[in-house]
């Protein structure tokens, strides 16, 4: 569960080769957009589902697309139809009470500046686009009339969120792309995944298992070597609560 731009999908890639003989995909089953999203949830769970069961029946479904696949997921986006969708708060409220049987939320969460920063030069999911210009030196210039309304925004979906999935007891842990995929040699939070999971390996992993399972461990550039304008944005955050977003 993520807002985007925290590598899920190669965070996803790792945890699913690393886990079984059989590789599954992910994708954004409850929709890729607010708009989307709402319309899954009012349109394509069946009226009648009043306990949460079109989650069940969607991974019990991939459990059998993907019969030898250690993990099967998908990826859930919390728009505000996290918040306002009665089938969205089902699904969350099974999860909560599930006992025999457990299905566990992996929150994924990045520094909010760099996703700000993503969304403003790269199409929608293209993460290689960002990388590779952060690869090339090219400066991005990040708008900054509406920075800091939409961090403040941003910042408070993801509280509203972990507020939630506590409030509802969904069995979750947390992490950060910056944990996963910085380049040094600690890969100790993959090991804490892996045993929360209850699947895959059990030792500490080497940086080039996790390379060779689907992902290049990358340095976080600073933001004045990637932004054009960094003066500005600097500027505007010092002195708020998002200074410290910087690096």
């Amino acid at each position: 569960m993520s807002l985007g731009r925290s590598g899920t999908a190669s965070t996803y890639q790792v945890i699913s080769a690393l886990s079984g003989g059989e590789i599954s995909r992910i994708y954004e089953y409850t929709g890729g957009s607010t708009e989307k999203s709402r319309h899954f949830f009012r349109n394509m769970v069946n009226k009648t589902d009043m306990n949460g069961d079109w989650l069940i029946k969607f991974l019990c479904h991939e459990q059998t697309r993907y019969p030898k696949a250690g993990v099967v997921a998908f990826k859930w986006k919390p728009y505000e139809t996290l918040f306002e969708e009665e089938k969205a708060l089902q699904g969350l409220s099974l999860l909560g009470r599930l006992q025999e049987v457990q299905v566990k939320v992996l929150r994924s969460k990045r520094n909010l500046l760099d996703v700000m920063i993503s969304r403003a030069h790269c199409e929608k999911g293209d993460e290689e686009c960002l990388k590779g210009q952060l690869e090339a030196g090219i400066g991005i210039m990040l708008p900054i009339k509406h920075l800091l309304e939409e961090l403040k925004h941003l910042h408070d979906m993801e509280d509203r969120t972990d507020r939630l999935l506590e409030q509802y007891n969904v069995p979750t842990i947390y992490t950060s792309f910056e944990k996963l995929f910085t380049k040094d040699d600690d890969t100790s939070e993959w090991k804490r995944i892996f045993d929360y999971l209850g699947v895959g390996p059990r030792h500490i992993l080497t940086r080039k298992e996790i390379e060779d399972a689907g992902h290049a461990a990358t340095s976080i550039p600073l933001h004045n070597m990637t932004l054009s304008n960094y003066d500005e944005v600097r500027s505007l955050l010092t002195g708020t609560e998002f200074e410290s977003l910087l690096h």
